[in-house]
């Protein structure tokens, strides 16, 4: 069975490629996701289909994800676990008719735990993202548009 638990829209006017640089730069992520202490890519630097990683969120706890799609610039998909639930994360970079970028951020759990942990999941995981959205729109907003 596979859930939707999260999804966020939301646009900036920066264009596609600084966003998609930006977002990618994924051990750079605390400067705007404040939940997640530290990040380490497999291998270091731009992603690639094999990356995989290691996330820290506060106040420690570790979780881990492996890269399951790539589409340099548009979109990339990962996997990682939270009790016992599969979950995927797709990052979709689209581009806009005047030059801006919508950016969607889609969680989907499978498994068979995720009738009971992916509805508490959304909701802790949908109030981070709420919170962490804007700190990433005002670094995107002061990028070369």
């Amino acid at each position: 069975m596979h859930r939707r638990l999260v999804e966020r829209r939301f646009s900036t006017t920066t264009r596609p490629a600084a966003v998609w640089q930006h977002l990618a730069a994924v051990e750079q992520w605390p400067t705007w996701a404040r939940h997640i202490k530290r990040v380490r890519l497999d291998p270091p630097g731009a992603l690639t289909p094999t990356s995989k990683g290691r996330i820290i969120l506060k106040p420690g706890f570790p979780t881990t994800f492996r890269m399951t799609a790539l589409d340099v610039e548009r979109n990339w998909s990962w996997r990682g676990r939270f009790l016992g639930t599969t979950v995927d994360y797709d990052h979709v970079i689209s581009p806009t008719p005047d030059g801006a970028t919508d950016v969607t951020f889609t969680i989907v759990g499978s498994g068979s735990t995720v009738r009971v942990v992916g509805p508490v999941f959304a909701r802790v995981y949908g109030r981070i993202l709420d919170r962490a959205i804007p700190n990433l729109t005002r670094e995107l907003d002061t990028l070369t548009r």
